[in-house]
C-alpha cells in the first residue's frame, strides 16, 4: 500500500484526495523527463505538482456525474458549512480548460442561513492554469465585495494549493501577484479564508460552468438567485437548517 510518511517518520495511508492524483502526477514526471532529454527544458517540482492538479481538475471537470473513481473507505462527502451569525461567506471557483482561448470564474456570497445575499459570474481570455483561474475568480469576488462595503467575510475555496500559497506565499512565487491582491488592504473586508472538498463548493462551480459558454469579458452580478441556481443553493440551505 502506498501511504504518506508524515512529519514524525511514521508512514500513513494516502488520503483519497491524494491516491487519485498519482497517475497524474506520474504522467507528468515522465513528460517532465521527455521535455528535459529531448527539448532541454526543464521544471522545477512547484510546476509539476501544479500542471498535475492543473490535469487532475480539468478531467474531473469534464466527468458526467457519476463517473469519478471512487476509493475505499473514502470519507463522506463534505457539506457547506455556513459562517458565525452576522458574517457572511463567500465561495469561489473557476472553470479552465487546456487549450481554450477562454475561462471563466463564479462566486457566491451567503448568510450564515445559508441565503444567496449575491453572485458573480465573468469570463476572461485564458489564464495560464486553472489555480490562476481559481486565484483571479477570488480575488474578482473580493474586489466586489469591499466596493459593495462588507467587512467580515470568510472566502472559502476548493483549491488545496491556493489556500497554502494564501497562507505562505513565499513557497508559491507564481501566485504572487494574486495573493498580494487578496492579502490587500482593503478599505471595508475584514476577510479570513477557508478550504473546503469540491462537495462542499457545488454553487460555486455550478455559476462557473454555466458561464463559461459566453463571449469573452461577459460579466454579470445578481443579488437575485436565479431558477437555475436555486436548486443548489436550496439543497445546501436545508442541510444547514437540519443541524439546528
Amino acid at each position: 500500500m502506498i501511504g504518506l510518511v508524515g512529519f514524525d517518520g511514521m508512514e500513513s495511508p494516502t488520503p483519497p484526495s491524494i491516491s487519485l492524483i498519482w497517475p497524474w502526477l506520474l504522467w507528468r514526471i515522465w513528460k517532465s523527463r521527455n521535455d528535459l532529454c529531448y527539448n532541454s527544458k526543464s521544471y522545477d517540482a512547484q510546476e509539476v505538482v501544479t500542471k498535475t492538479l492543473d490535469d487532475v481538475k480539468e478531467w474531473f471537470d469534464n466527468q458526467p456525474q457519476g463517473r469519478v473513481p471512487q476509493t475505499r473507505n473514502a470519507a463522506a462527502p463534505q457539506r457547506w458549512k455556513p459562517p458565525t451569525g452576522g458574517t457572511f461567506k463567500c465561495n469561489s471557483d473557476a472553470s479552465w480548460k487546456l487549450g481554450s482561448d477562454k475561462c471563466s470564474v463564479g462566486w457566491i456570497l451567503r448568510d450564515s442561513t445559508g441565503n444567496g445575499k449575491w453572485f458573480g459570474e465573468k469570463v476572461y481570455p485564458t489564464l495560464l492554469s486553472s489555480l490562476e483561474a481559481e486565484a483571479a475568480a477570488m480575488v474578482w469576488a473580493m474586489r466586489v465585495l469591499d466596493n459593495m462595503g462588507y467587512g467580515e467575510v470568510v472566502f472559502e475555496t476548493d483549491s488545496q494549493v491556493l489556500f497554502q500559497a494564501i497562507k505562505d506565499p513565499q513557497q508559491w512565487a507564481r501566485l504572487a501577484s494574486y495573493v498580494n491582491d487578496i492579502k490587500g488592504p482593503w478599505r471595508n473586508l475584514k476577510p479570513s479564508f477557508s478550504t473546503c472538498g469540491r462537495e462542499a463548493n457545488g454553487s460555486a462551480d455550478l455559476i462557473a460552468k454555466t458561464a463559461f459558454p459566453f463571449s469573452i469579458y461577459h460579466a454579470c452580478l445578481e443579488c437575485s438567485i436565479p431558477s437555475w441556481l436555486s436548486p443548489s443553493i436550496e439543497l445546501e440551505k436545508q442541510y444547514v437548517m437540519s443541524q439546528y
